[in-house]
Parts: structure tokens; sequence; C-alpha cells
């Protein structure tokens, strides 16, 4: 059975699954990719830059060639295009004030996963035809929900998208508005802060701002959201056995702040 196919039927919690950065460079590079892109030499060579400035990178298809930076800086989300890998690292450090237009980033890395390659490509050319930009890219994390979605400049992830998905979904998302079916996490977020600011936002309608978290309980607008782990045993990839995996759901919600 393919990874999404298992998490789907099992209902697999999304929120909380998205990878964790605040910073991307996007770097144009010609398919077929290998399943690491890190053993590339390029990749090889950006890595101790990366490292540096905790930036992570994707490989992308794209039209014009160029590089791309986005970075999320106290809620604000600026990008740019370049000519090259190091000025799009330069503009991460520095204090340009562009800002990210909309961008939508489908996993299309087959050889990492079978299900990115499957599912990515028709969701990323139902994007296209109804005018958005998109760039069809590497693995960012989290294959078992094919296709994961990253949506700039809101810096979020989403998955479990189909072409038939794709219309509600892109209105949904230029209104600002919730999609529990398919929101995985805030990008700028770490994992267990995703699970209790879509918690929120589905409970109340309005998307808060974390202000902190101390073990399980996270707070977030006035609000206190108590977490609650669950462990499962679940394939993480394509043609793995099955192995021990955690997720966290939202056990409760209260008035309050931490203390």
């Amino acid at each position: 059975m393919r990874c999404s196919q298992f998490h789907r039927e099992r209902g697999s919690l999304l929120p909380g699954s998205a990878p964790e950065c605040r910073r991307l460079l996007v770097l144009s590079h010609p398919r077929p990719w290998p399943a690491r892109v890190e053993k590339l030499a390029v990749v090889e060579m950006l890595g101790p830059e990366l490292k540096r400035l905790g930036a992570k990178l994707l490989l992308a298809h794209a039209p014009d060639g160029r590089a791309r930076a986005i970075e999320w800086r106290d809620g604000v989300v600026r990008g740019d295009r370049f000519a090259s890998a190091e000025e799009a690292l330069a503009f991460l450090e520095g204090t340009s004030s562009r800002m990210q237009e909309e961008l939508f980033l489908v996993c299309c890395h087959g050889s990492r996963d079978a299900c990115c390659g499957q599912l990515g490509p028709p969701v990323a050319r139902a994007l296209e035809l109804l005018g958005a930009e998109v760039l069809e890219c590497s693995h960012p994390g989290g294959h078992r929900f094919a296709p994961t979605t990253l949506t700039f400049p809101e810096f979020g992830c989403y998955g479990n998208l189909t072409p038939d998905d794709v219309p509600a979904f892109l209105e949904r998302q230029r209104e600002g508005m919730f999609q529990p079916a398919h929101y995985r996490g805030a990008l700028y977020l770490d994992k267990l802060c995703q699970v209790a600011e879509a918690g929120v936002w589905e409970e109340t309608g309005s998307r808060p701002r974390v202000a902190g978290r101390d073990g399980l309980r996270v707070e977030a607008q006035g609000l206190v959201v108590q977490l609650e782990p669950i462990e499962f045993e679940g394939i993480p990839s394509c043609g793995d056995e099955p192995e021990a995996m955690l997720e966290h759901r939202v056990a409760g919600i209260f008035p309050g702040v931490l203390q």
C-alpha cells in the first residue's frame, strides 16, 4: 500500500506535520533529481552557507531558471528572484523590503517517493490552469500526505489535495480561510505549535498568533491549548515497513495565558 493511501484511510492528523523553516532557498535545477538532493555537488557546495543562515533548500523546475529566496521574519514574508544562488542567499541575510508574491510549490519528487511523483503533477497543473504561479519542487517533507503544497506569502503547508479540490482550495486560500481537510501547519512554527494554531483557528475562525509553548501547552491569542500525543503504527514512506509514529491532537482549549 502507498504511504499516502495508508494515512488517508487511517485518518492521520495533518496539523503538526509541516516542515519547520523560516528561510527558504528554491534553486532551479534540471530534472531528474536524485532521491537525496543533498548529494548533488551544487547542494553540497551551498551546504555550509545554508546551515549558517538556517535556510532550507528545495530544487524546482523553474522555467525562467532563476533562484528564489523567501523569508518569514516577525510576521512579514519577503521574497524575490535572483540570477544565482549566491544572490538569493545574500537577500536572506539582508534587509530588502521586497514582499513575496503569491506562489505555490508542489512536491513532484517521484524519485524520493512514488506518491509525490504520481499525485503532485496533476495538482500543479490544476493550479496553473486557474492562473496561479506554481513551481514543481523537490521533497520538503511529509510525503505521507502527498501531494505536499507550500503556499506563499502565507508560509503554509497543505496536503491530501486532488485536482478536484484545487478550485475551492485556491479560492479559500486567497480569502485567508482555514482549510481543515488539507492544512498541515505554518512553516515558521514548531510542530506542536502548528497543532495548537490549527486548533484555535478552527475553533474561533480567526488565525491566531502563537505566543509561546510550555511542553504540551501552547498559548495562542489569549487561549491555552492542551495537546495530547497519539502513538500508532504507520508507514512513513512508500516501500517502508510499518513503524512506531507519533502525532498530536488538541485535547482542550481554555481561556488564559502561560505562566
